[in-house]
């Protein structure tokens, strides 16, 4: 979990876009709960659909993850915690140095919109899309998104059998 988190740390815009940092805080800053989840659901479709993906795939995994709470207490909450600031940036904050109450209010904007998605994963991504379209591929699951034929497509140079020990030098 720790390499996956660096690899979304590290992209150069997050999974939830800088774009769209104050759309999901306006969001969840709505108190009903049926409106925040319009709200968030409109965000959402608003992602690049590679981005949506990826979310939805994530917050399933998680959810599942959490389902383990009782023995590894990472239920909601915490895997909120944890992921947040690896899914959701502010550039603005970031360019500010991090400091003060803007870092804590987006710590805090950032925890609420990942645990809100989380805790309404099913509303949100369901079996279905988020338009409610069951042919577009975020409804399909990932073997159905590429032709079959797409993978065979591909050029590998790949050895017909690799050996042990075969592949990049060690890490020092």
């Amino acid at each position: 979990s720790s390499l996956c988190k660096a690899y979304f740390r590290e992209l150069p815009n997050p999974l939830l876009t800088y774009q769209l940092y104050d759309k999901f805080a306006d969001a969840v800053a709505i108190q009903l709960e049926e409106q925040r989840l319009i709200k968030i659901r409109d965000v959402l479709k608003e992602l690049p659909l590679p981005h949506y993906r990826t979310l939805e795939y994530l917050m399933k995994h998680l959810i599942h993850v959490a389902s383990f709470s009782a023995q590894t207490n990472m239920h909601a909450r915490n895997l909120a915690i944890v992921w947040a600031p690896n899914l959701l940036r502010s550039r603005d904050i970031e360019s500010s140095g991090f400091n003060g109450t803007a870092a804590f209010m987006e710590v805090r904007v950032q925890s609420i919109v990942v645990e809100f998605i989380l805790t309404h994963v099913e509303q949100l991504f369901g079996n279905g899309s988020a338009d409610g379209n069951l042919n577009s591929p975020s409804a399909m699951n990932w073997a159905t998104c590429v032709p079959e034929d797409y993978y065979r497509s591909l050029s590998y140079n790949l050895p017909s059998m690799l050996n042990h020990g075969d592949g990049p030098p060690q890490i020092r």
